[in-house]
């Protein structure tokens, strides 16, 4: 099984890398190529695992891609996913794949830095940014 890993370059979610380190026949796409590119390397793989920071809208590019979208995985990739096995994690993925119908496993929000767990009123936590590292891990 060939799969395809998309994973925007960003320092915040290097944490997961471990999801795929150890599978093998992988591409690994952090950026530096067009939709139209990745469109390509979508169809020729079995497998697309999408990792990063998202929303129910998509797979955010962190201006790593070459396109003006905000998005690399968006609704104009749904097709190409559409017969894939998806493992989609990023903040409201699960919303995505729903929305589109899609097949695989997808996360729902989670806090994965200390200005995502502050946008959720968590102040009065002790030691909240070990917390998180910890969880990462």
């Amino acid at each position: 099984m060939k799969t395809l890993i998309i994973f925007p370059k960003d320092p915040t979610t290097t944490f997961l890398t471990r999801i795929y380190k150890n599978l093998t026949n992988i591409t690994v796409i952090t950026g530096g190529v067009t939709k139209d590119q990745l469109r390509k390397y979508i169809q020729d793989h079995d497998r697309v695992i999408c990792c990063g920071h998202g929303s129910p809208s998509g797979l955010f590019g962190v201006g790593q891609f070459n396109s003006e979208d905000t998005y690399i995985i968006d609704e104009s990739m749904v097709e190409l996913l559409r017969n894939k096995t998806n493992i989609c994690i990023w903040c409201f993925a699960k919303q995505f794949v729903k929305k589109h119908s899609l097949q695989g496993f997808a996360t729902d929000m989670y806090i994965s830095e200390v200005s995502e767990a502050l946008c959720y009123d968590f102040y009065d936590i002790d030691d909240l940014d070990i917390l998180i590292e910890e969880s990462n891990f």
